[in-house]
């Protein structure tokens, strides 16, 4: 599609340059022209800007304010793209300016140019600029297209991402309807806009965890992507990929694998290795293996995903961040911090560097930082970083985010640890009620409230409370998630360990059993490849569930058989 567009655009621009007009004017509109083309090819942004500077200097000789806005526009949009918001803001606000001043504020092409700075400004984090931005242009569009134009639309739903993204989703919602009934209206049910917004309010229900609704509405995209665009079009395999993503969050793990899969196979037939949606899949398919605890696979993935992504973007660039922060994370994970620190240090460096401090993208860097200080056991510096995150997460999401509980749910986790539970057990409820109140109760990240409560309440001796939350989690873990998965063999695990201290040693080894079976698949998983430090470090991650097997034979079950069983054949593993 956009090769095609700028192809199109570029012949516009050449009938306009071959009307008779002066020298600065042709050469303006060629070099506009020149640039158009160059935009749309990957690894030729440099080009493209030099193409666009040459232009917008032309036009401004030949007094052609208007195209000039247009490519101050376009290389607004470049420069916003690679990361580099510094140099994308002033040329949003020059373009604006021009069209302002020329076509006045009621006037289709002033709208284009607010809803350019709408969408800077909310790639910044600064979501009440863009807000206001957004519904000036929406206004606009009205007053002078009507409701039923697809840029009305188009506009609306621009405002819903914005919601979206700030985790409004009641205010998201309507308004991702209504650009999809403008659309259905206006271009028909198989038309690109009307696939779009599908697949926007798909991603939508998929946050809130309605997995039902959400697929239904990912695979009427896929399948109208299909028909006009064909198998093998990037728009189609981004769909796809979307659907992969919402059985990942299901933790319908095979599903998700098989179209991951199958979009970095396309991706790589039609874009080659180097190019972003190549990435951004191999991404999403090493995050995957990294929640099955397949961290071999994970490890290899990462790599790859960060070196396209440093080779087209460079470093200073947010999706260069995410992929440090992401390979970072998994060295957490595996327990080699030694790794994991300075990738987490640099990730957050160039986010400072691109978002400034208060972005919720940055607020995440903080707060993965802060999780591996948690992790080492340093909560001196944990705690500090975790509240630094909480305040900008407040500040710019608000109180009822899901990042906004994810954090709070850590700083509680820290206070449980230290066994400072009058300031843990109050922060887990507060985050246990915001997952509860925008995801629902059947979601994965409400369940970890509910089991990271659990484990409060057993540390504090209230054994009633946390047996009955451990099998709510359990039961919800294996519903959404399937039974392969760490996450739950933790949770099996945490109920050998709650009966062992009941003195219920029955329960307790048959528990601490089936949380060794599962654990013996995922270590085989993971120790298949990667060096000897590595695995040594991988397996001291998980060296306590063995002292844990046979202190319950040792100490309080030395007779019973199956505990004996338990005990040897946690040796031999």
């Amino acid at each position: 599609k956009g090769a095609k567009a700028g192809k199109y655009e570029a012949k516009l621009v050449e009938l306009r340059a071959s009307k008779p007009t002066d020298t600065d004017r042709v050469a303006a509109f060629k070099a506009l022209g020149e640039a158009v083309l160059l935009g749309g090819e990957e690894g030729k942004s440099e080009n493209a800007i030099e193409k666009y500077q040459e232009a917008i200097e032309k036009f401004e000789k030949a007094s052609e304010v208007l195209p000039q806005a247009d490519a101050l526009n376009r290389l607004g949009r470049i420069y916003s793209n690679k990361g580099d918001y510094s140099k994308a803001e002033p040329l949003f606000i020059q373009a604006l300016d021009i069209r302002r001043k020329i076509l006045g504020d009621n006037h289709s092409d002033t709208a284009l140019s607010l809803n350019g700075l709408a969408t800077l400004y909310q790639d910044k984090g600064d979501y009440p600029k863009a807000e206001a931005l957004f519904i000036q242009a929406s206004d606009i569009f009205r007053k002078v297209l009507g409701e039923d134009h697809p840029y009305t639309g188009s506009s609306i739903n621009n405002l819903a991402n914005l919601y979206s993204n700030k985790g409004d989703y009641s205010k998201a919602e309507p308004l991702y309807l209504q650009a999809l009934g403008i659309f259905r209206k206006v271009l028909g049910e198989n038309s690109h806009d009307t696939a779009n917004a599908l697949n926007n309010l798909a991603n939508l229900y998929s946050k809130k965890g309605d997995y039902s609704k959400a697929e239904l509405l990912f695979i009427q995209a896929i399948d109208i992507f299909r028909k006009i665009l064909g198998d093998n079009h990037p728009d189609t395999v981004n769909a796809l990929n979307n659907l992969a993503n919402l059985y990942y969050n299901k933790g319908d793990y095979s599903k998700a694998e098989l179209l991951f899969i199958q979009a970095i196979d396309i991706f790589r037939k039609i874009l080659g290795d180097n190019h972003p949606d190549t990435a951004n899949a191999l991404n999403n398919l090493a995050n995957l293996y990294s929640n099955k605890g397949d961290y071999s696979k994970a490890e290899l993935l990462h790599l790859q995903a960060l070196d396209i992504r440093r080779k087209i973007f460079g470093d200073n660039h947010p999706s260069t961040a995410s992929s440090i922060n992401n390979l970072a994370g998994l060295y957490d994970m595996k327990g080699d911090f030694v790794k994991a620190e300075p990738l987490f240090i640099q990730a957050l460096g160039i986010r400072r560097k691109i978002f400034g401090d208060n972005h919720p993208n940055t607020a995440s860097s903080i707060n993965s930082l802060a999780v591996l200080y948690y992790n080492k056991g340093d909560f001196v510096k944990a705690e500090l970083l975790f509240i630094q995150a909480i305040d900008i997460f407040r500040k710019i999401l608000g109180d009822n985010h899901p990042d906004t509980a994810r954090s709070i749910d850590n700083l509680a986790g820290l206070y449980d640890r230290k066994g400072e539970y009058s300031k843990a057990e109050p922060l887990y409820i507060q985050a246990l009620d915001i997952r509860r109140k925008i995801l629902g109760d059947n979601h994965p990240s409400t369940t970890n409230s509910i089991n990271n409560l659990a484990s409060l309440y057993y540390g504090k001796g209230d054994y009633a409370k946390a047996e009955a939350l451990l099998f709510q989690a359990l039961d919800t873990y294996h519903k959404v998630l399937g039974s392969n998965n760490p996450i739950i063999t933790n949770s099996i695990n945490n109920l050998a360990i709650l009966y062992s201290s009941k003195k219920d040693y029955e329960k307790a080894v048959k528990y601490r059993q089936e949380a060794n079976d599962a654990r013996e698949v995922e270590l085989t998983r993971n120790l298949f490849l990667g060096s000897e430090r590595q695995k040594q470090l991988y397996l001291q991650l998980y060296a306590y569930e063995t002292d844990i097997a046979l202190s319950l034979h040792v100490q309080p079950a030395p007779t019973n058989p199956l505990a004996k069983q338990l005990a040897l054949t946690q040796i031999l593993r």
